[in-house]
């Protein structure tokens, strides 16, 4: 990592009369107010979660994954956010930036050419709001809660796996929580056993998962490090 890229923690700028917030790693905001940017870390687990899963599907069904890991300190860049916020405009967190999603986009292309976009692009992160995995496919806790259950980031898989029924992969027995609870990996929302969060933090997903889903199946998994 270059020793030159300044913190992201400084925030944003909001000028007056304005509600959108520019994000310049120069810019003293003499005129306007900071705007907050998420800075906490990811713990490096979710990197050896990700290589896991990697060397099982290698070792169970012979697949090879294609596996992008950021190595970046979120407080200098955040992959997960539009280029602006996520860089700062710094140009060598810009190059970098574009650099993994680029790996990501290539990733996303072979899938599309060999296998029609039937794939799921897995967005690994972890959380500290308690002991359970949070399966994000851009449903929030609410609508989780109250059964509205459209549209989502699996809608590729939906329409070939739960035509019929939706729920059945979001928060049935062919939904990604259920597998992992299945697998003995701990408690999961939603799923066929937790289908709602309830007043428990939940996210959603972000970026990743908004920007690709026109192409591939995509969620974001936030992972326990309690």
């Amino acid at each position: 990592m270059p020793e030159d890229v300044p913190d992201r923690t400084i925030g944003g700028c909001r000028r007056a009369n304005s509600t959108v917030c520019s994000f310049q790693f120069d810019d003293p905001c003499d005129d306007g107010v900071r705007c907050p940017v998420t800075t906490v870390q990811d713990f490096a687990m979710d990197d050896r979660f990700a290589e896991d899963v990697a060397d099982q599907l290698n070792q169970t069904y012979a697949i090879i994954p294609f596996l992008v890991v950021a190595k970046w300190n979120r407080k200098k860049i955040d992959f997960n956010r539009e280029m602006n916020e996520a860089t700062f405009n710094h140009l060598e967190a810009i190059k970098s930036y574009r650099s993994y999603h680029d790996y990501l986009e290539e990733a996303i292309a072979t899938i599309e050419r060999k296998f029609h976009g039937q794939g799921l692009l897995l967005d690994v992160h972890q959380h500290a709001q308690g002991n359970y995995t949070m399966v994000g496919t851009l449903l929030t806790g609410a609508q989780l809660n109250h059964d509205k259950l459209s549209p989502t980031s699996i809608e590729l898989l939906i329409q070939s796996s739960c035509s019929q029924n939706r729920s059945e992969c979001v928060q049935g027995s062919k939904a990604f929580g259920t597998f992992l609870e299945s697998n003995e990996l701990g408690i999961a929302y939603p799923s066929l056993n937790n289908p709602k969060p309830g007043n428990k933090t939940f996210y959603s997903g972000g970026y990743i998962t908004k920007n690709y889903i026109s192409r591939i199946n995509a969620i974001q998994a936030e992972l326990s490090y309690v």
